[in-house]
């Protein structure tokens, strides 16, 4: 009986080490161009940096309002190149919000229910803003990132 559970436990063992893949094995980042609209900044409090969450700073340091959503995404630097830091379960509310002209916002982000406990590296958390043309509709997404530690 002993014998029993003790190979059932090495095989429980050998499954959750087989499931998880290594970091070098994360797909790249699909963000390659970021901060790119001009007068639009993301920051991290590097106060707040913790294994399961941070505070972002948003500026809009424009003329226009700008609108984003509750989603963002992480990126861990792994052989001096961005991967994507894999979704373990949870999700997002998508409300439109708004970051109105010359007006700065702080935001406290747990990620723990989505990404887990971050293990020590370099991360960068990226925020995607919407500036839309009012005449035509149209709107052009710009990602926004910033680049903290965890220790």
């Amino acid at each position: 009986m002993v014998k029993k559970y003790l190979l059932l436990l090495c095989l429980v063992c050998l499954l959750t080490a087989c499931s998880r893949e290594s970091e070098a094995d994360w797909p790249p980042s699909t963000f390659e161009t970021v901060n790119n609209l001009e007068g639009v900044t993301l920051s991290v409090k590097q106060s707040s940096v913790s294994s399961t969450g941070l505070t972002i700073v948003m500026s809009n340091h424009t003329d226009r309002s700008l609108s984003y959503g509750e989603f963002f995404s992480l990126d861990k630097k792994v052989n001096d190149k961005w991967v994507e830091v894999p979704v373990i379960g949870g999700g997002f509310d998508d409300p439109a919000l708004q970051l109105n002209a010359m007006h700065t916002r702080e935001w406290e982000i747990n990620w723990e229910l989505v990404y887990g406990e971050l293990t020590k590296g370099d991360y960068r958390i990226i925020k995607e803003v919407f500036d839309s043309y009012e005449a035509t509709g149209i709107y052009e997404v710009y990602p926004l990132a910033a680049e903290f530690a965890v220790e």
